[in-house]
């Protein structure tokens, strides 16, 4: 028997009861696949650096600087979260790792303060991609005067959106 109550049947009427248990396992069993699935968006080149007063975009996986595009989302998601960690910092002022979406800023904003390293973490913001969207990163240090930064990884965590 399961823990819904139900046990194998051979060919033979099932019960309005029965139907609802069923239909309620089903329910339990799409909430399982549809809630919890994420994957990480990282950049895999340890080492980047960055002096002051630049902008530049860094492209997913390969880590490379100012490639002119994202990385394409394979699935619907949304980001949830960005992990940056920071190597060394010698910058006078605040820096900032953006996520971008199609070339443009969003939400998903860690702010590094001056000589900061360490692990900086943004969660609790929301950013909606479709599939074939463009995901990648944005290192600002504009408007210090001096120093530079060394960023150990970037990680993006999207989780999956499942159409019912």
């Amino acid at each position: 028997m399961s823990h819904w109550g139900l046990t194998y049947k051979t060919f033979e009427v099932l019960w309005p009861e029965e139907w609802n248990k069923v239909v309620d396992a089903l329910d339990e069993l799409w909430n399982s696949l549809t809630v919890g699935l994420y994957f990480v968006v990282p950049v895999c080149k340890v080492g980047l650096g960055f002096n002051y007063n630049e902008y530049k975009s860094v492209l997913p996986y390969s880590g490379d600087i100012d490639a002119g595009y994202g990385y394409p989302l394979p699935l619907k998601s949304v980001a949830v979260g960005l992990m940056v960690k920071v190597q060394s910092n010698t910058l006078d002022g605040k820096s900032y790792v953006i996520a971008r979406k199609n070339g443009t800023e969003t939400d998903l904003r860690v702010e590094i303060g001056s000589g900061s390293t360490g692990i900086f973490v943004i969660d609790g913001i929301e950013v909606p991609f479709n599939q074939g969207d463009e995901i990648d990163f944005a290192v600002d240090t504009r408007n210090l005067t001096t120093g530079s930064i060394t960023i150990g990884s970037i990680s993006a965590v999207l989780r999956v959106v499942v159409s019912s």
